[in-house]
């Protein structure tokens, strides 16, 4: 009896492209068979039993069992064991590298006819790329020819920005323009119109490159005018893809071009009170007019609103307001003042900046929106607890609590912060005591009931997805008299411990009316059942229970009623329960802590054992 010899040798097999053939046959002597025993097969890689490693390998990687593309150089282990005739068996490692990382290839869409425009006009295009490595990140520049004047393409590939005019040295610019003006911009803007041509490349975090070339037209707007014989108004039939410049005309355009904010929408931070404050909001007129800023709080921002006109009624007005002590100067766009002294309050405020020619104020810019949040003396009176809530199973019972604490004890009401983007999980509620109360859906965001995930968002290490599980929302606290005016952002995430809903069985008594008014006076009896005392006081799964019940059965497959009444039809009779003595059972938490105690009442079935139609003793047993 001899056992095989490997001649192939251990180690690396060589560096496969991925989707490429690839065949090795590995040599072991006195070998009936040869069967991979151990470790990671590239996917695609198969051994078969005559020792050929063969197929068409793909660029997995296998994280904890489950294979998730990467976008890098994936290197296996694995181990084949040769078998000979008699049963003798020798092993050996080996090791393969799949090749995975793939080129972006810049999108046909947008083409790269980008199109035309008029100077003054507004640029505003994303620039995609599409690359099957999916960790891959992207980086885009320009890396030749020239981009429009007042225009950038950012390293995410957005093309934007106001197409500065480019000024004309010949012509009649205007009364005030000489060689030496041209270059200031200080007169009104006589423009040339010129097609620019420029090539973007976009890298991926791997070094690879994919280029592309594109054009845009921009246009004089000084063309728009009654005596250019360039433009006729039977020269041009427009089409709704049209890239002409003669589509962008209308019959209100002339030659001035409107102000445009330079200042971005931003959220402007958070400022506390008794405090100063200043920011500037830049504009810019491309025809070099001197242009004011105005701030609007509220006022006419509503569909029906245009300008200052008389139907600017209340149903209009949105919910904009400026921070108290603050003004903006019309002239210089800076928003300076003091922020007084304010309650234990936190208040987001919201407002909108425009620029408009000061002698042509029709010429204005759009609105551009910005956000300041302004704290009262909060701390030291009102304490929010962890903004992380931790996670919850689905199909269980809230517990969560996020209920503040007031130094000064004034009472206070929650509600989730209307202008926030909440989202609780499915079953869940925000009570006006702070008590997130409910069950929580045995389903929640997931595709193909949880077997499809989006893997490998962050990292190579990550096989399962979060970002469907991850719930945030905002809780507002608030005393009646608005002294107390504050909100605080929380975040909980969803465990999928389960998607199998299961039910529990309870039955219920009713007893005549003044039995249940004896049970309520029981239980709302201040003097013995302190509120203080009560675990989640207000919340129906815990907290002091209104009805009088009793569980049955735990864990059971959710059913239509018809089912359970079927059943208890062959098992079940009327009879008397009786309330025996008080009882006491504990509930600990994960440390061994104590959580909350239940007390609760023994029913006693004192038929038990008896057969209700003989009242005879008898053995118990179960219809079928």
């Amino acid at each position: 009896m001899v056992a095989p010899v490997w001649t192939t040798p251990s180690g690396t097999l060589g560096t496969v492209v991925e989707n490429e053939f690839y065949q090795i046959q590995l040599s072991a002597s006195n070998t009936l068979t040869y069967a991979f025993l151990s470790g990671v097969l590239p996917d695609g890689i198969r051994v078969s039993s005559t020792g050929s490693t063969e197929g068409f390998p793909k660029s997995i990687d296998y994280i904890a069992g489950v294979p998730q593309e990467v976008g890098t150089d994936v290197t296996s282990e694995f181990v084949v064991r040769a078998t000979s005739d008699d049963g003798l068996v020798a092993d050996r490692v080996f090791s393969m590298t799949i090749t995975g990382p793939d080129d972006p290839v810049i999108d046909t869409l947008p083409s790269s006819n980008l199109g035309s425009y008029f100077d003054g006009m507004l640029i505003n295009v994303s620039l995609t790329a599409t690359d099957t490595d999916p960790l891959d990140t992207q980086s885009w520049k320009v890396i030749g020819g020239d981009l429009p004047g007042g225009v950038e393409l950012s390293t995410s590939g957005l093309l934007y920005g106001w197409l500065t005019p480019v000024p004309s040295e010949t012509g009649d610019p205007g009364f005030d323009v000489n060689n030496f003006d041209i270059g200031t911009y200080a007169f009104s803007t006589k423009s040339i119109s010129k097609n620019y041509e420029f090539t973007v490349e976009v890298v991926d975090s791997t070094g690879r490159t994919s280029t592309k070339d594109y054009s845009v037209y921009v246009a004089s707007r000084n063309i728009l005018t009654a005596d250019n014989a360039d433009l006729t108004t039977d020269s041009f039939s427009p089409t709704i893809d049209s890239l002409l410049i003669e589509s962008k005309i209308t019959a209100d355009l002339n030659d001035k071009r409107s102000p445009h904010m330079v200042t971005k929408p931003a959220d402007l931070g958070t400022l506390l009170h008794d405090n100063y404050f200043n920011y500037q909001f830049v504009g810019k007129d491309l025809d070099g007019d001197t242009i004011e800023f105005s701030l609007t709080t509220g006022a006419a921002l509503g569909f029906d609103a245009d300008g200052s006109g008389f139907d600017q009624d209340i149903l209009d007005r949105g919910t904009y307001s400026m921070p108290p002590g603050l003004s903006v100067d019309t002239n210089s766009g800076w928003m300076t003042g003091y922020i007084p002294v304010q309650s234990a309050t936190k208040t987001d405020y919201k407002f909108a900046v425009k620029c408009y020619k000061k002698n042509h104020p029709e010429y204005e810019s759009e609105l551009v929106y910005f956000t300041l949040t302004i704290i009262g003396s909060i701390a030291g009176v009102v304490t929010w607890p962890d903004t992380d809530l931790g996670s919850i199973d689905t199909g269980a019972l809230s517990e969560i609590d996020v209920r503040a604490s007031v130094s000064n004890s004034k009472s206070v009401l929650y509600e989730l912060k209307t202008t926030k983007a909440n989202k609780l999980p499915q079953g869940l509620r925000l009570e006006t005591n702070g008590l997130v109360t409910g069950r929580v859906s045995f389903e929640h965001m997931m595709f193909d009931t949880g077997t499809t995930t989006f893997d490998g968002v962050n990292s190579p290490l990550v096989t399962e997805t979060t970002f469907e599980r991850k719930y945030s929302f905002s809780v507002r606290a608030y005393s009646n008299d608005l002294t107390i005016d504050t909100y605080q952002e929380f975040t909980i995430d969803i465990n999928p411990g389960t998607f199998k809903p299961y039910e529990s069985l309870y039955i219920k008594a009713l007893p005549v009316i003044e039995q249940r008014d004896i049970y309520s006076s029981l239980i709302n009896n201040a003097d013995d059942i302190d509120p203080e005392d009560i675990y989640r006081n207000g919340d129906v799964n815990f907290g002091v229970q209104k009805s009088i019940r009793a569980l049955v059965a735990s864990g059971l497959n959710p059913v239509v009623e018809t089912d359970y009444i079927e059943a208890m039809a062959q098992n079940h009779f009327n009879n008397t329960l009786r309330f025996g003595g008080l009882k006491v059972a504990h509930a600990y938490n994960a440390d061994g802590t104590g959580k909350y105690d239940i007390v609760y009442v023994a029913l006693v079935d004192k038929s038990t054992g008896i057969d209700s139609t003989t009242l005879l003793p008898t053995p118990a047993s179960q219809k079928q």
